[in-house]
């Protein structure tokens, strides 16, 4: 192996945000504080070859697609560090890409639950029209039932009751849940208090929504490329009417005020949970980023 990064000693975030950036990517898994934020559940750490770079899940055992492509470099080293080359996460256009560079030696299989979906961040912002009538609907509700509320920036000011919301947040949701689910939203738990203790280093944007002086909603994201930004976490108070979509909104215009150039919003993917895709779709998504996984099938 020529090199390695173990996601991320100091200097790494830095490093990788600013190959990430260069992708110009609309995916997710190119959102530097996702990668950070799932480090160790995943147990990522960045390979390098000599004309490229790709990312390694050791605790799955399976790669995310190099970058730039997957050079013949990449994939002999792969080969030597597992069984089974799989590639998560592979788009469209980089399925053609592998199509096309190694014609056969691939079988795709969609991964639904990865589907990443893509907003128009001034729809999100402005809500307007028949077909978002219902989400104006409900911040309008909220305005009308809390005219106090405003939005503030994270800050080392708010720091703290930032996380005491995440905490309670978190009980209130495992008293909720079924026990199978505990493991993963406990994960999740740790990588919000992760981002909230490291927040000033991170590069990331985020708000909170004050109903007085109780936190109704927070959100924290970063952009993925020059065009798309990546929302990587959004908590609301669920007793709070309305809370998750006034964050929603306030975040796209934060967003709009603060990086201009953002045109797409990407709210991630819905896990195949049918709950969780009704209420992406509820907010029109102007597409679906489609993702499959790649099985190398060996030499011809």
């Amino acid at each position: 192996m020529n090199d390695n990064i173990y996601i991320f000693k100091q200097g790494d975030y830095k490093t990788i945000g600013n190959i990430l950036m260069n992708k110009d990517s609309m995916a997710c898994e190119d959102c530097l504080l996702g990668m950070y934020v799932w480090k160790d559940r995943y147990g990522f750490r960045m390979v390098k070859t000599p004309d490229s770079f790709f990312i390694y899940s050791s605790n799955f055992d399976r790669f995310l697609p190099p970058v730039p492509y997957l050079t013949t470099a990449a994939l002999e080293q792969m080969k030597a560090m597992t069984d089974e080359v799989v590639i998560s996460r592979v788009t469209e256009k980089y399925m053609e890409e592998l199509e096309r560079e190694y014609p056969g030696r691939f079988e795709f299989t969609e991964d639904s639950g990865s589907f990443d979906y893509i907003y128009d961040i001034e729809a999100l912002a402005s809500l307007k029209g028949k077909k978002l009538a219902k989400k104006r609907n409900h911040v309008n509700g909220f305005i009308n039932t809390y005219p106090d509320w405003h939005t503030e920036e994270i800050s080392f000011t708010n720091l703290p009751k930032c996380r005491d919301f995440i905490t309670m947040w978190y009980y209130d949701k495992m008293q909720r849940e079924e026990e199978s689910a505990r493991d993963s939203l406990l994960a999740e738990k740790n990588s919000m208090f992760n981002v909230l203790e490291n927040y000033p280093d991170l590069r990331v944007d985020g708000i909170v929504l004050f109903v007085e002086d109780r936190i109704a909603a927070l959100t924290v994201g970063q952009r993925i490329s020059r065009h798309t930004y990546d929302v990587v976490f959004e908590k609301a108070d669920e007793s709070i009417r309305g809370a998750y979509n006034m964050i929603n909104r306030e975040f796209a215009r934060y967003i709009q005020s603060t990086k201009p150039n953002i045109k797409y919003i990407n709210r991630e993917n819905d896990l195949d949970i049918p709950g969780l895709r009704h209420s992406k779709m509820s907010y029109r998504p102007v597409m679906l980023l489609k993702k499959y996984t790649a099985r190398y099938k060996g030499d011809d």
